[in-house]
């Protein structure tokens, strides 16, 4: 009935809140989280994403306590799942992502990158913890760290504004 979802709700609803950025009990208990998303995902919109990624920083007193516990990996050229975007295909939350997150709780291994398949090559691709990217270097081949301006959800807006810092 609805006078039982109110009680519910009003009793036992915010512990059921996918939405609050209080994860104090979850991280209390040393609870770790990689959250993955594809810049290009059509199905569950990136910014409301990134955007809570940055509400729980703010409530954890900031990104450099957060990273702790809790990473936010944004796939360039992925959409749903890592998969069927532009320069990806594969499972962004696939076994990499899983072992990523198993070195992390049992050994102490924070991850810095996770790695997604070239769609045209099977290749893979680094994808840099929250706010990084990876550039290749067109010279030798090798994958360079860029930091981002954070909570910037189009690439193409992000590429724009850090041109400097590409060179």
């Amino acid at each position: 009935s609805w006078r039982e979802i109110r009680e519910f709700a009003a009793s036992d609803g915010a512990w059921y809140n996918a939405n609050s950025a209080d994860l104090t009990r979850f991280f209390g208990r040393g609870g770790k989280m990689i959250i993955t998303t594809g810049w290009e995902d059509q199905t569950v919109a990136p910014l409301p994403i990134v955007e809570h990624y940055e509400r729980i920083c703010a409530h954890e007193g900031g990104i450099e306590k957060t990273l702790g516990h809790c990473r936010l990996f944004c796939a360039p050229g992925a959409a749903h799942g890592g998969g069927k975007g532009r320069a990806t295909q594969g499972e962004l939350g696939s076994a990499f992502a899983r072992r990523a997150l198993i070195d992390w709780v049992e050994h102490g291994k924070a991850p810095d990158r996770i790695e997604i398949a070239n769609s045209l090559d099977r290749q893979p691709l680094p994808v840099a913890v929250y706010p990084g990217l990876f550039v290749k270097d067109e010279g030798d081949g090798s994958w360079r760290r860029i930091e981002l301006p954070r909570s910037k959800i189009r690439l193409s807006d992000v590429m724009v504004n850090c041109d400097s810092s590409l060179q």
